[in-house]
């Protein structure tokens, strides 16, 4: 195996800290599989492309008073139960985005890995060595997940028939930047966005980590896309990578309202936004907030990844357990706006519901369509002149109403 750091950045803490005990320890770091991981609710292993080296992605963060006082090691083993394994331990220079390069040609079933995040006391001395673990660290926080090679195709064949340029385009894209998406979100995406194809488009995407859905969407609608991104974290060399004349990038927090209103400001009105930002429902809900307003008459606003509303990991207002009917999540917003369509609006939706013409629900993804003109309360009209009368078997003529002016 063999990584690289895509992103480093450390988080203050005050003070060094003295003598840690393990427990200790594992409040003040972070190691967690961002790829491949479990989806939710399922603890199956994940499926994984069938390439001969497989990227697979980490997080890890710790409080700067742990380097003070030592070092952290990143230890990471893959192994299946036929016996075959590997394992690499490195000293972390940063923090943030690691991505490690699993030799995956090596295994054939289930691989189970193992990421350990260990702290080395700076009294302790020695050298790490190369890609055996360290004997005299502690383990702080660890993470493990299971993963199993594909045997399908990448793409499962499209109901929209081999039409499809988005599955086109997915099967035959092996470099370049990765990119990650559900992949019945296709057939959704062409339906609604055909329309679009070699339009002068705006499109806004928040999330976009590698750059590779930069590179799709620019694929799909032609050389006058012009796109704006948005992303919490930038990598080494991302705009260099990724802007060009036609592609801005935009590096903050989509939760903060201040930094988006900056990002309006800065860029025309936008045709469609796809939101597969932080997922959290705080973050989800108020980049909605500031970038509905801002929508083209007719424009979409697509928030994928919406089961994450019932997921432990991403809790709705930073407090509440997994499940149902959780205040916070962009469930349960989406289902306010739905009473707010049907006239039972509240305060924190009343104003965007002037401007929503439709409110629709897939598997993991909403996508809300905006007014071309304003909106008219609705009221039953009535054709014809002829009616059955309850009960009856007869016809009844409807008589006409005229009224004259003056009469009493």
């Amino acid at each position: 195996m063999r990584w690289h750091y895509a992103c480093g950045c450390l988080v203050s803490a005050a003070g060094a800290l003295a003598m840690l005990q393990a427990e200790d320890m594992a409040q003040q770091a972070v190691v967690k599989w961002l790829y491949p991981h479990y989806s939710p609710p399922s603890r199956q292993p994940a499926e994984v492309p069938s390439y001969d080296m497989l990227q697979c992605e980490l997080w890890v963060w710790a409080e700067q008073g742990l380097l003070h006082t030592g070092s952290l090691h990143l230890c990471v083993f893959a192994g299946e139960q036929e016996g075959r394994s590997t394992s690499i331990c490195e000293t972390l220079q940063k923090l943030g985005l690691v991505t490690v390069q699993l030799p995956l040609q090596s295994f054939s079933g289930i691989v189970a890995l193992s990421a350990q995040l260990r702290f080395q006391d700076s009294g302790s001395g020695g050298i790490l060595p190369n890609v055996t673990p360290l004997r005299d660290a502690v383990v702080v926080r660890e993470d493990e997940v299971k993963l199993q090679k594909s045997l399908r195709p990448l793409v499962s064949p499209s109901p929209l028939g081999p039409g499809n340029p988005f599955v086109e385009w997915w099967s035959g894209y092996r470099t370049g930047p990765v990119v990650g998406k559900m992949s019945h979100y296709f057939d959704i995406y062409h339906k609604y966005f055909e329309k679009y194809r070699g339009s002068n488009l705006h499109f806004l995407e928040i999330g976009i980590a590698h750059g590779g859905s930069l590179q799709m969407w620019k694929a799909y609608f032609g050389p006058s896309l012009r796109l704006t991104g948005i992303d919490c974290c930038p990598w080494s060399g991302i705009r260099e990578e990724l802007e060009d004349k036609s592609t801005v990038l935009f590096f903050g927090d989509q939760a903060d309202k201040g930094f988006l209103g900056n990002v309006v400001a800065a860029i025309p009105t936008i045709d469609i936004v796809v939101d597969d930002g932080g997922h959290h429902g705080f973050q989800t809900i108020a980049a909605f907030e500031m970038l509905f307003p801002h929508l083209a008459p007719g424009g979409l606003y697509v928030t994928e990844d919406t089961h994450a509303s019932y997921s432990s990991g991403y809790q709705g207002d930073r407090g509440q357990p997994a499940g149902v009917r959780r205040q916070g999540t962009w469930a349960e917003y989406v289902k306010d706006l739905i009473d707010g369509l049907h006239g039972h609006s509240n305060s924190s939706t009343g104003a965007l519901l002037a401007s929503i013409l439709s409110i629709q629900i897939f598997e993991g993804l909403t996508l809300i369509e905006k007014r071309t003109h304003s909106r008219h309360l609705p009221r039953e009209v009535i054709a014809g002149s002829e009616f059955f009368a309850s009960g009856a078997a007869e016809r009844h003529a409807i008589a006409p109403l005229t009224l004259s002016w003056g009469e009493s």
